[in-house]
């Protein structure tokens, strides 16, 4: 009887960490397909597979992650949603007083998807 109780013990810490799994994937596609995301980079998706991406990298949820040069911000899109609720984004962009040119100009689309 403790073997079958055992077995049982297990198989539910499987179904919750599984559920867990499910739950990270879905928000991750919500992340990537959602509303908040223009059509262009939604299309950029087949090519970029930003869901098999971070799931490579183990990115959940809850956790900190450090974005170095995030360019336009295609994949800030999808980590800030991602990351939300429970994790944190950093990112690290060019300083104001940076004399190249196109600076203020990346500076700008990535503030204006985080403001």
């Amino acid at each position: 009887m403790k073997f079958i109780a055992t077995l049982l013990a297990i198989g539910l810490l499987g179904a919750c960490a599984h559920s867990g799994h499910v739950k990270n994937q879905i928000n991750l596609h919500k992340a990537a397909y959602g509303k908040h995301r223009s059509e262009e980079n939604k299309k950029r998706n087949l090519y970029r597979h930003p869901e098999k991406t971070l799931q490579f990298f183990d990115v959940r949820p809850e956790h900190t992650v450090v974005e170095i040069g995030p360019g336009g911000g295609w994949y800030t899109e999808v980590l800030g949603p991602y990351l939300k609720e429970e994790g944190e984004l950093y990112l690290s962009i060019f300083s104001e007083k940076s004399e190249r040119s196109y600076a203020p100009k990346l500076n700008k689309k990535i503030k204006d998807k985080t403001d």
